[in-house]
């Protein structure tokens, strides 16, 4: 067989000397699906972006080699290297809608990627290469902004995007991690569909084995920067291990208190489509949350459970019916909210690397909202005692966001909103970009949160078995209606 890629004793270093990556070595066949697994900084990404000669800022690689179809990439000027990043090899991020230019249509982002190929060697026409990933059949496609899609369409979005240039070797980062189970295996079958038709060699990074596993036909499970287990001999342990990691049942015991901290009556929201066109995506949603209670909201991608989020954090304005924190009314826009009411109410997002300044210590971060309530003159100390609330070191207080795994950074996210003391936390998907092992740990500490301080919790989610770990209740968004 012909390799695709070859990886030979690849060592990775970040700025403080931590190694990243050890000595790793391995090879992937043309047409090939690898899949890359292990815990959130095991090393996953930084060997994906390896393979294209890119690092992220502060890593350096220090040994080794990579060498795609037989040329090694990082002893190519950076011309060539740039010339071979879309027509040999392409990446798809993990975040999709942190990828796209929020503020340019999807028509500008395509035209702006089929530009970077010349004219006279482009594989695929605009129309084909949306025929690929199953989006040609949206007419007004071009007109829209990242925002208006869902989850799913916008995964597949980015992947049309690496293949305009005819790229043979796609990098997927944890493409479903955001999805529900239907979106994911309609995604996955989507790439599947791909290879099979143009003889792809797809390398997909994934912390969901269990769903992966019946597709792939290799994986590499890294830890600590080390490749652990290989080759599919090994996948049956793999699974295993992926298996005996997920969230154990355990639901919360009820609340006692019974007084009102939310209350959501006949919400309506609108999105603006095609220019002009309002489109009603909620439709009089009816919701009530108890002091110290965890409702978990469950539903398929693109069924508006963050649309719903978005418009009681008041990120999402085009909505009408009354929302009431704590029996106050809270007005559509965060920005005409008081910021005594602002405090009370705080959201930890899905993709903490997009929601933290990443120019920001992480102290910074943190002390943010105590400086602002005025607290100033105790904001290192309490800084330190949330690191410690959120189980981090208080030396990571002079750390970046980028120097943080997955799952450190959404601790951070987690203080951070912890430190203005809110009443309601909503937690958009906080654990779907993270492997089984530290989603275990980031809910087992919103539990341990809410037990102490009795936090009133809206937990957004498309995976059952966490509504069913963090949820007193369980609802279900069906096409923007609570169905149950």
């Amino acid at each position: 067989m012909t390799t695709a890629v070859s990886v030979s004793n690849l060592t990775v270093i970040s700025s403080n000397g931590r190694m990243l990556l050890d000595d790793i070595s391995f090879v992937v066949e043309q047409g090939e699906f690898l899949g890359i697994a292990g815990t959130s900084g095991s090393g996953k990404t930084t060997t994906a972006l390896a393979l294209l000669g890119h690092t992220r800022p502060g890593a350096t690689i220090t040994a080794g080699n990579v060498e795609v179809e037989g040329r090694s990439i990082l002893t190519m000027s950076m011309a060539e290297r740039q010339r071979l990043r879309g027509q040999v090899i392409a990446y798809v991020p993990q975040d999709a809608r942190a990828a796209l230019t929020p503020t340019m249509r999807l028509g500008h982002l395509l035209d702006e990627a089929m530009s970077l190929v010349p004219a006279n060697t482009q594989p695929y026409s605009e129309q084909q290469v949306l025929d690929h990933v199953g989006l040609g059949n949206l007419g007004d496609l071009r007109r829209r902004f990242p925002h208006q899609l869902s989850g799913g369409q916008l995964q597949r979005f980015s992947l049309a995007l690496a293949l305009v240039g005819g790229a043979r070797i796609i990098v997927l980062d944890e493409p479903t991690s955001a999805l529900d189970p239907l979106s994911r295996d309609a995604l996955l079958d989507q790439i599947e569909q791909l290879r099979q038709q143009f003889g792809l060699t797809i390398i997909m990074i994934t912390h969901d084995l269990v769903g992966m596993l019946p597709r792939l036909e290799r994986t590499l499970l890294f830890d600590h920067g080390r490749i652990a287990q290989s080759d599919s001999e090994h996948t049956p342990t793999i699974q295993r291990a992926a298996s005996s990691k997920e969230l154990a049942i355990t639901p919360p015991g009820l609340p006692i208190s019974i007084d009102r901290v939310l209350t959501v009556h006949q919400l309506s929201a609108t999105y603006i489509q095609g220019g002009r066109r309002r489109v009603e995506v909620l439709h009089d949603v009816e919701l009530e949350l108890a002091s110290g209670e965890s409702v978990a909201l469950i539903g398929p991608s693109g069924c508006g459970k963050t649309t719903l989020a978005r418009c009681i954090a008041g990120l999402h304005r085009t909505w009408d019916g009354d929302v009431h924190l704590e029996g106050m009314a809270l007005a559509p826009d965060a920005r005409q909210r008081p910021y005594a009411q602002r405090r009370r109410l705080q959201m930890v997002f899905q993709n903490p690397y997009g929601s933290l300044n990443p120019r920001t210590r992480i102290g910074d971060l943190i002390a943010r909202p105590l400086i602002l309530a005025g607290e100033h003159a105790h904001s290192n100390e309490r800084v330190a005692e949330l690191l410690e609330h959120v189980q981090l070191p208080s030396g990571y207080q002079h750390r970046y966001p980028y120097q943080l795994s997955g799952g450190e950074r959404q601790r951070v996210a987690i203080a951070c909103a912890l430190a203005s003391e809110p009443s309601l936390l909503i937690c958009d998907e906080v654990t779907s970009a993270l492997d089984a092992i530290t989603q275990q740990v980031i809910v087992e500490l919103l539990r341990e949160i809410q037990q102490q301080t009795a936090l009133t919790m809206l937990v957004i989610t498309h995976d059952h078995r966490l509504a069913h770990t963090l949820g007193h209740r369980i609802i279900s968004m069906e096409a923007g209606r609570l169905v149950r």
